[in-house]
């Protein structure tokens, strides 16, 4: 369930709506795309049509660019807990669906935003190299990763929030085997929490990072499913119970080349908003009286569920997160 931040609350379906595309494509959706705003409404149905895919998929994606636009300035407080969008999702389907294809479009003004803020560390550095290097360095920020070491995404994460985007999320889990040894997967359970955590080294300055943001998006085929999340260590842990996963399991390899262009009003809207999102300054939220009555509800459901007898560990963890997962997403959908 999507939580409203504002007075009005809608039901959500809880069964698959089916909804038509503009070539007339019919595609069978579970997400509550009529609770997204005009905007992300028309990106997500301009975009699925354009690239002949679930609408579910734009629509998971588009959560993913609201999320990291928004950075760790923008938080949901709700009783003695503050939430951030931090979001790990995992979008699972076949092979040459356009998935990746997809998501790179709809994340591209993130990749505009990426390159401005690193040619801007660029030009600083350059001056602080010019005047002798007096004082300290200019801090190091970068928006998007896909490939980097702890150390130098601990770096990042001092300064803003951070998106590892993976077109095969496959490779995020052997880097993280790759450091395990270090405690890697421990600190991935940490930021995902939002908790503060001191970086110690011996050979350069340690330093601190508060109020850590890391969202994480990628791809991966049903075949490596068990390989990257598989495993007791996982599963005992907590890791896998962070994860959001859409598993397209109707995809369909289009058979023709899709005549459809993706509308440019509409794609320049969908730039401005999540620049401007980027741009704006801190702001906190709290649930009105309905959104709180409604997630209280939501509450006693899982919790019913989680202390019925029987219930499987692993169940009880991933209900767990659904209930911080619930307020992030309120946050990005707000």
């Amino acid at each position: 369930e999507v939580l409203q931040l504002d007075n009005e609350t809608k039901p959500v379906p809880t069964k698959p709506v089916v909804e038509a595309t503009e070539s007339g494509m019919m595609q069978r959706t579970f997400l509550p795309i009529n609770q997204y705003g005009k905007l992300a409404q028309k990106v997500i149905m301009t975009y699925s049509d354009g690239f002949q895919v679930n609408p579910d998929l734009v629509a998971a994606t588009v959560l993913m660019g609201v999320a990291t636009a928004a950075d760790k300035k923008m938080v949901v407080v709700h009783g003695n807990y503050t939430n951030r969008p931090c979001i790990w999702l995992c979008v699972v389907a076949l092979s040459g669906y356009n998935k990746t294809s997809s998501m790179d479009r709809i994340l591209k003004p993130l990749e505009a935003i990426n390159e401005d803020i690193m040619n801007n560390y660029r030009m600083e550095y350059a001056e602080w190299k010019k005047n002798g290097e007096q004082g300290n360095p200019p801090e190091k920020k970068q928006l998007i990763l896909t490939d980097s070491t702890p150390e130098s995404r601990d770096e990042l994460l001092k300064v803003c929030g951070v998106l590892i985007y993976r077109d095969e999320i496959y490779g995020m889990f052997k880097d993280l085997n790759r450091y395990n040894m270090s405690g890697e997967q421990e600190n991935f359970l940490s930021i995902w929490s939002g908790k503060s955590y001191a970086v110690n080294r011996k050979t350069t300055s340690s330093f601190y990072v508060k109020d850590p943001h890391l969202s994480i998006c990628g791809g991966i085929q049903p075949g490596v499913m068990q390989d990257a999340f598989g495993g007791k260590a996982f599963e005992a842990s907590g890791f896998l119970a962070r994860w959001l996963f859409l598993w397209i399991d109707d995809a369909k390899v289009p058979d023709s080349v899709n005549e459809v262009v993706i509308d440019k009003q509409i794609e320049s809207e969908w730039y401005t908003f999540l620049q401007n999102l980027w741009r704006i300054p801190p702001r906190e939220f709290r649930l009105d009286p309905n959104a709180a009555n409604v997630y209280q509800g939501y509450m006693k459901k899982s919790a019913d569920t989680m202390n019925a007898e029987g219930c499987e560990s692993n169940v009880r963890a991933m209900l767990a997160k659904l209930r911080i997962y619930a307020l992030r997403l309120a946050l990005v959908i707000h």
